[in-house]
């Protein structure tokens, strides 16, 4: 593998394709660069296979035409009015990774909002207005919060049997679900950034984890316009 650097892309990581032909361009360091890669046969195919989705990947004969192929594809995505595009966020799990990693933040989800035109919409128990206090510094707004449930009865979507949630541990999931239930006025799409046990089962596709000790990184952001932008 070997890291390049362009002026117009940062971070850039550009790698050739060892069992297919040609050359792999990424929007990533170096160490985020998916090992399968260059792992053994069973590794790659099941790279490609299941996980080559999560990525925003150039590709070419030659180094440069790899890179042309990324800054392509990283384009930001027609603003199609027919569809909203939503990226929910826990306001807490933000405030706290504002402070220690601001700068990768910040960029991060600019580049999210900037490559897919998303809505940003926040869970937490703050009101509207402290909210808009604490995000003013922000070089981007905010659509919308999630309602708080602490408890509520709802039918489960794909069991349609009737059920009540009183733990705090799927609040989150129902937030969202409700939000989109009642706000999502046309056809959407939706990315969460939070972490796997507090959501159902058929969020999960739609989830991207995040470590709290990294933040919000460019690997998180690659994947969130994956599922936003329903890339292939």
């Amino acid at each position: 593998m070997e890291q390049s650097t362009d002026n117009d892309i940062y971070p850039l990581t550009i790698i050739s394709n060892r069992y297919g032909s040609g050359f792999l361009a990424f929007n990533l360091e170096l160490w985020d660069v998916p090992n399968e890669i260059n792992n053994d046969g069973l590794d790659y195919c099941d790279f490609w296979l299941h996980n080559a989705q999560k990525y925003i990947i150039g590709k070419g004969d030659t180094p440069q035409e790899a890179l042309d192929n990324l800054k392509a594809k990283l384009n930001p995505a027609p603003d199609n009015t027919l569809i909203d595009k939503f990226l929910f966020l826990d306001f807490a799990d933000v405030f706290l990774l504002s402070h220690q990693c601001h700068r990768d933040l910040v960029e991060n989800l600019q580049f999210i909002v900037e490559q897919t035109h998303c809505k940003i919409i926040f869970g937490t128990k703050f009101s509207p207005k402290k909210v808009k206090e604490m995000w003013k510094n922000m070089p981007m707004e905010f659509y919308s919060m999630t309602p708080v449930l602490e408890s509520t009865h709802y039918i489960d979507p794909i069991k349609r049997s009737h059920k009540r949630i009183e733990s705090t541990r799927h609040r989150r999931a129902l937030e969202i679900a409700t939000w989109l239930e009642k706000r999502a006025k046309k056809d959407y799409r939706y990315a969460i950034l939070g972490r796997g046990t507090d959501f159902f089962i058929y969020q999960q596709d739609h989830l991207v984890e995040f470590d709290k000790e990294k933040g919000l990184t460019r690997l998180n952001a690659n994947e969130i316009v994956c599922i936003l932008n329903n890339k292939e």
